[in-house]
Parts: C-alpha cells; sequence; structure tokens
C-alpha cells in the first residue's frame, strides 16, 4: 500500500542522527518541502548548523534514548520512526561480546516497550545489515542472496541485527497499529569517514588517500561485495516511508558485485595517484565475508526503487572530495 501525500508535512523522527547514515538523511530531507524532522542527539554539541538554521522543520531532542522520557519525546509526534541508534562495532577484536552489542541493545529495547502500547499509527524503518545476517554458505555458487533465504549471522553484529527485525516482526503482530519496514542495507559510500572507524571501507580508504596513508585490506584483497550511494540509498529510504503494509523485508543495494581490488584500480584510475595499499591478515575471528551480493528485485518492484549511481561513476565522484 502506498501512503498518499496531503498538504499535512509528515513527521519523521530519527534515533540517532548524528551518524552517517542519520547526517545524509537529514540533509536530503531538507531539500524536501512534505516532512517535519524530530532528530535525537546525544547533547547539543552534536546538532549541526543544518539542523539549527531549520528550527521550523527540525524539533531536536536531546538525551539518551535509554531513557524512557528521551524515547517517549522522539516518538510523541512522530509518524514515522527511522530508528538508526545502534552503535554496535561489526569488528570486535579483542573486546567482548557483551561489550559490541549490549548499549546499542538497551535503548531498542525502550523503544520495543513503549511501541507495544502505543495508541496510535506508527511506521518504522529499521536499517539491519545485508551484508551480515545471510548464510555465506549459499555464497559459493554467486548467486545474489534473496530476502526469503535463510539467515545465519556469522558475527555478533548480524546475530544482533536479526534480532531486533525478529522483535519488529513480533511488535507488528501485537500492535496492528505499527507497521514496519525492514531495509537489509548493503555498504554505503560517499562521504569520507575517521581512519580510525571498522566499518565503511570507501569512506575509509577515502580519508587515508587524503592523507597519503596505505589502506589496509583486512583478509582478502578479492572479498566482493556490495556497495550503494549514499545518495540512492536516500532515496531508499524515502520510498520506504511511502509503503507501509504490515511487516516487510527490502534488500537495499546495488544488486552488483565489487571486489576490495577493483575498489582500489577505480581510485588509482580517477586520482591519478598510484595507491598504496596492504593486505592483513586476521589474528582473531574474521567476521567479514569473501563474497556478498544482494538481489534487489523485491525493492525494485515493490517500492518502484533502484540506484543509479553504479560503483564506477560512484568513486568518480568522491574522488572530487580527496
Amino acid at each position: 500500500m502506498i501512503v498518499k501525500n496531503t498538504n499535512e508535512k509528515l513527521s519523521i523522527a530519527i534515533s540517532g542522527a548524528g551518524g552517517y547514515i542519520g547526517t545524509s538523511l537529514i540533509n536530503y530531507f531538507l531539500t524536501k518541502t512534505d516532512y517535519a524532522l524530530i532528530l535525537n542527539y546525544q547533547d547539543t554539541q552534536s546538532v549541526p548548523q543544518s539542523v539549527l538554521y531549520n528550527e521550523v522543520r527540525c524539533k531536536v531532542i536531546i538525551g539518551d534514548l535509554r531513557n524512557k522520557n528521551t524515547c517517549s519525546n522522539l516518538l510523541k509526534d512522530a509518524g514515522v520512526l527511522i530508528h538508526l541508534a545502534q552503535k554496535v562495532n561489526p569488528k570486535i577484536n579483542n573486546g567482548s561480546w557483551q561489550d559490541a552489542c549490549k548499549n546499542s541493545c538497551d535503548s531498542t529495547f525502550v523503544l520495543l516497550d513503549l511501541l507495544r502500547k502505543r495508541k496510535k499509527p506508527l511506521h518504522i524503518l529499521y536499517p539491519s545489515s545485508g551484508g551480515t545476517v545471510y548464510s555465506y554458505k549459499n555464497s559459493e555458487d554467486k548467486t545474489p542472496f534473496k530476502e526469503d533465504l535463510v539467515t545465519m549471522p556469522i558475527s555478533p553484529y548480524g546475530i544482533q541485527k536479526i534480532m531486533f527485525e525478529n522483535h519488529f516482526s513480533l511488535l507488528n503482530s501485537i500492535n496492528p497499529d505499527i507497521s514496519v519496514n525492514i531495509l537489509r542495507i548493503s555498504n554505503p559510500y560517499g562521504t569520507a569517514l575517521p581512519m580510525e572507524r571498522a566499518q565503511g571501507f570507501i569512506g575509509i580508504a577515502m580519508s587515508k588517500i587524503k592523507n597519503n596513508e596505505v589502506i589496509e585490506i583486512w583478509g582478502d584483497i578479492n572479498s566482493t561485495r556490495d556497495y550503494i550511494h549514499q545518495d540512492d540509498l536516500n532515496e531508499a529510504f524515502e520510498a520506504a516511508i511511502k509503503y507501509k503494509n504490515g511487516f516487510q523485508i527490502f534488500n537495499i543495494g546495488s544488486g552488483d558485485g565489487t571486489s576490495l581490488k577493483q575498489i582500489i584500480d577505480l581510485f588509482s584510475l580517477y586520482s591519478g595517484k598510484n595507491i598504496a595499499s596492504k593486505v592483513i591478515k586476521p589474528q582473531s575471528e574474521n567476521y567479514f565475508p569473501n563474497w556478498n551480493v544482494l538481489d534487489i528485485s523485491k525493492a525494485k518492484t515493490v517500492l518502484n526503487w533502484q540506484p543509479i549511481i553504479n560503483i564506477e561513476e560512484g568513486i568518480k565522484n568522491v574522488v572530487k572530495e580527496i
């Protein structure tokens, strides 16, 4: 079912608004006229000028979502919730599984408890992980993963994503006023990311190249993954906002695979630089697959969405930021 637009602005609440995806989404929504935004930040220092200058369309909720009052204030006037407030590291290294997952779980459980008893409609978008939830035993024949495949995550990160997918499915069955679209997103890129991050190869590589540092390849340089430009991802979120039909799961990616070596070669081609890289063999658990590509046919058919920026064009564009 496609939600029809009205003259009244749709109120979209975004938890974890200060993160990479949240920042990009907010900038995208502010170019539209159909939306009012309710944005959650941990502290006032995290609120960007673009939000402060748009106080007519942006309401800011400051605080930790593990606090019930903060969470209630975020949800109070929302028609849509995009729940981004999770800080799970896909790569644990020497930390514990509990340290990797617990803090991000707490805020989502507070949210779920509040929504069980909600008496008015809410449409939820939950960004899951297309790169970590599927069984890699199914990747041997190089067939893109479909949403109806059995999931078998190989990392605590992927396990948590599936856990909350199931919680949101249960929420939808308990409270018919709540609809949920799960977006299993591949690997978004488009902006330089801090070099100390453990996730976002292209964004980290951009920063490494800018600072004339060596790009580290953890595992296999021929590892192949699905990458999606942040502009295409923003449009996928908007398409999912407009589609409300109970509980649905959508793969959101490019539908194509690109190896890490191909990424580096594209950086070299479009930057005119000889990009230095080195392969590092993981000393602990390896939570990253060697091959992952998503089948996005459901999103194309149901959401009427498809990416338009291929990896060559995407890398060519991001090189301009370096």
